[in-house]
């Protein structure tokens, strides 16, 4: 178990989209108190190193931000706590040269209205997960795959929908050593995720603050490679 605080700041995501000039000066704001508690077991033997974990989060005073006329923006203190209860789970296998890793997690974040009523907390996902593998040899090189889960995201202040759409994201790499030479590549995004497949990024009218565009709530580039040559001397 643990807290903390930090004073309140203008530079949330909201202004720096839009810049401090549609920011009101802040009046009376308090500051942040966090307190997190977590529970953590490990099982482990030759070839496995299972982690798993539950925990707890709890932001008082959190800042928010509100729209007000003439495309400004005003920073408040939440009217309650945002809270971010969840679990994650880490697995680890070695079998020679093979190496495999998978994780998961679930995160219920949550956060108080001025209404009186609770919503999820924008752009955080309730599940996620990754699963890679990896093939390595000292002298020839190596060879990997990684696939990535992104689940569905509560949006904010988004003309096109409230939920965002979950998706996967496939990643390789390969590497060919020939002496002291090492050829390399990068392939990411393989799936060719972009969130222009899915909605516009320009919005049809100005958002909070005058903003012009969306949350960015998945990927912004399509596929990507690199290629490149390292060599030792």
């Amino acid at each position: 178990m643990g807290g903390g605080y930090a004073a309140p700041t203008p530079f949330v995501d909201e202004v720096e989209a839009t810049g401090l000039g549609s920011l009101l000066p802040l009046r009376g704001l308090r500051a942040e108190r966090a307190i997190t508690e977590s529970l953590d077991a490990k099982w482990a033997s030759e070839d496995w190193d299972v982690n798993f974990s539950v925990f707890d989060s709890q932001i008082r005073d959190a800042l928010t931000v509100q729209g007000m006329s003439g495309s400004k923006l005003e920073l408040l203190n939440a009217p309650g706590p945002r809270r971010a209860p969840g679990a994650e789970m880490l697995i680890h296998y070695v079998a020679g040269p093979l190496q495999v890793i998978g994780s998961w997690s679930y995160i219920e974040a949550t956060e108080a209205t001025f209404s009186g009523s609770r919503q999820d907390a924008p752009l955080v996902p309730r599940h996620s997960g990754e699963l890679g593998a990896i093939v390595e040899s000292k002298k020839r090189g190596r060879v990997g795959l990684e696939v990535g889960y992104t689940g569905r995201q509560a949006l904010e202040d988004d003309p096109f929908r409230r939920v965002s759409e979950p998706y996967f994201e496939l990643n390789a790499l390969g590497e060919l050593r020939i002496g002291n030479v090492s050829i390399f590549l990068n392939a990411i995004n393989l799936t060719n995720v972009r969130q222009t497949r899915f909605d516009p990024l320009v919005r049809p009218t100005l958002g909070l603050g005058g903003n012009p565009i969306t949350d960015v709530w998945a990927p912004l580039d399509g596929r990507t490679f690199n290629v490149g040559v390292r060599a030792e001397l």
